[in-house]
């Protein structure tokens, strides 16, 4: 047996979502109740205008005429106060059940009579078709209350059925019969009506539940990238600003301090990283790219820090590769990396003393896709039954005491598990406290015939002089950034010319003269976008590099599709602005000598 715990806001939660339907339902039930009310009139019309009874009978049609107008009118009216209401309980929902059962129940009367006691044969068939008229609309209308339906039904085939028997001739026995078969299958349609309504009421509100949603979580979202947008601003300038710190005369506590703050920045810089992927995740809006890229370099040069990160913990840090890699293949990179990275970051907190090893293996080759299963290994501390049943949730870590002892937002593994899920595969854990745990994971990865990166500047080493020194156009609005790149820039050889918009911008490159545009995407005037396109629409060919605060694939297409050429997220180090600047000066030499770009 399975038992649901609830918290008393999941609990009120599903109250609020129950009393919403039921709210519905009472609305629906006063909008059908309104054309249910006007057909009384016309019944009773068409029965003295088709039948003797007006005639013959002239108190009992004018009683029975009088007292369906009237509770004609008293449930038209409380159909009326309830399609008004604001919110639940309100009288009008109760009047109009009252009312619901005065009317059938008068109907009930009338046709009782006129089948016990007025025994015509156009009488009988009036009698007949109004009744089956009445329960048929009964059965539809009173659907959202099956059991207002059932009752209201039986008040008035039950008398009907009772007045024929009690007649005593053959005809009224066989009437009576017949009715009886027909309430039987109007309350079985009934039962189905409802069961209809209630299923597509609960659909419809449910539909509307996941596009609330989805909505809210698209709103996250944007808000979350706006905010990283804000806070990668001014932590670029951060970042900078202790980057052009470190390159000064300090002494060993100064610098000892300036590589604290600078190691603060860059975790702070990780944490808002996890809150953006996973905010993405959530909004469904966490994409992938597909590109060429070499599997054994990628992976060295990523989990490279970690390396030496192992080594100052006093670790052995091990990757293992299998000979039947192929050297390229088509995927996300950037993605795999970040996955490895938190696995292999983890494992090397997580150890004392050891070894932490990963392994990267063909486990199932076929045509032109290769399984490549990936394992992240360590002798750490283990992680224990329980822990490991909610380790991939969002905000979860093993121990409570885990955040204090090692940081970290507990965003990892849930982000990391769900990009493998993302590029087609599973993630796997198995842990033995006291003696190491091994995550691992498999994916689908497409050989590629060629290895070519269209949308990445080769990784080069820094310009230290020994590249030719070039004049660069610097578009940032932030007077801190502004400083920071321009300082950067000039430290490293070469002229610099800084402008503060996106107009200044296409008037400074229209002069010529620059090897390089580097552009912030958002600034006042015209923003780095506009400004890109403005330039490319006045035939300028010059390198535009996009410099932004925002992050994903989303913004890097925008750019693209402006007319940049590559993009380079805040904050960035010194050194990729160096990798950066020497990749655009080494294509400019290939396509002056004709001569390939060197790269490492």
């Amino acid at each position: 047996m399975v038992r649901v715990l609830l918290s008393p806001h999941g609990l009120s939660a599903l109250t609020a979502q129950e009393d919403g339907l039921r709210l519905q339902a009472e609305k629906d039930l006063a909008r059908r109740a309104l054309p249910g009310a006007m057909i009384y009139f016309l019944v009773i019309l068409i029965a003295g205008w088709t039948t003797p009874i007006a005639k013959v009978y002239p108190k009992f049609y004018l009683a029975s005429a009088i007292v369906t107008f009237s509770v004609g009118l008293w449930r038209a009216a409380s159909a009326l106060s309830v399609n008004r209401q604001k919110e639940q309980g309100a009288a009008g929902s109760g009047w109009l059940r009252a009312s619901t059962y005065t009317a059938f129940a008068c109907w009930g009367i009338i046709q009782y009579g006129v089948a016990r006691y007025q025994p015509h044969a156009a009488l009988d068939l009036m009698l007949i078709l109004s009744g089956a008229g009445l329960v048929a609309g009964a059965s539809t209308s009173l659907a959202p209350e099956p059991r207002l339906a059932y009752r209201s039904i039986s008040l008035i085939s039950l008398p009907t059925a009772v007045g024929f028997m009690l007649r005593g001739d053959a005809a009224g026995v066989g009437m009576s019969i017949m009715t009886v078969i027909y309430y039987l299958f109007i309350l079985v349609q009934t039962h189905q009506n409802s069961e209809s309504y209630w299923g597509a009421l609960r659909m419809r509100d449910s539909q509307a539940a996941r596009l609330a949603a989805e909505a809210q979580a698209h709103a996250k979202a944007e808000l979350l990238a706006q905010m990283s947008h804000e806070i990668r601003t001014p932590l670029h300038g951060v970042v900078g600003t202790l980057d052009l710190l470190g390159g000064t005369a300090l002494d060993a506590r100064q610098r000892e301090y300036a590589q604290m703050a600078r190691t603060a920045s860059l975790s702070l810089l990780d944490v808002l990283n996890s809150i953006l992927d996973y905010s993405k995740s959530e909004a469904g809006k966490m994409k992938l790219e597909a590109i060429s890229f070499p599997m054994r370099p990628r992976i060295e040069t990523a989990l490279g820090p970690l390396r030496l990160a192992a080594r100052a913990k006093g670790l052995e840090f091990v990757i293992s590769w299998d000979s039947q890699l192929r050297r390229s293949y088509m995927g996300d990179p950037l993605r795999l990396s970040q996955v490895l990275i938190n696995l292999a970051s983890n494992a090397i907190k997580f150890t004392r003393s050891g070894v932490v090893g990963v392994r990267v293996q063909v486990t199932e080759r076929r045509p032109g896709l290769d399984m490549v299963t990936f394992t992240v290994k360590d002798t750490g501390v283990g992680i224990p039954d329980e822990a490991q049943r909610r380790l991939f949730q969002p905000f979860e870590q093993a121990r409570l005491s885990t955040s204090r002892s090692h940081g970290g937002t507990g965003l990892g593994l849930t982000i990391s598990k769900q990009l493998v899920e993302l590029m087609g595969g599973q993630m796997r854990l198995a842990s033995v406290v006291g003696k190491g745990s091994s995550f691992s994971f498999i994916i689908p990865l497409p050989v590629a015939e060629e290895f070519s990166t269209p949308r990445e500047l080769p990784a080069l080493t820094p310009l230290a002089g020994t590249q030719p020194s070039v004049r660069v156009l610097v578009a940032e609005d932030n007077p801190v950034n502004r400083k920071v790149v321009v300082t950067l820039l000039e430290r490293l050889g070469h002229q610099v010319d800084a402008v503060s918009n996106g107009e200044e911008a296409v008037v400074a490159a229209a002069t010529g003269g620059y090897a390089l545009v580097l552009m912030d995407c958002q600034m006042p005037v015209l923003d780095g976008l506009a400004a890109a396109q403005q330039i490319r629409a006045a035939g300028v060919d010059i390198p535009i590099i996009a410099l932004t605060a925002s992050s994903g694939h989303e913004d890097r297409d925008r750019a693209l599709a402006a007319g940049m050429n590559d993009y380079l997220a805040k904050p960035y180090t010194a050194d990729q602005l160096a990798n950066l600047l020497a990749g655009v000066t080494s294509r400019r030499a290939a396509a002056q000598t004709g001569q390939p770009p060197r790269a490492e």
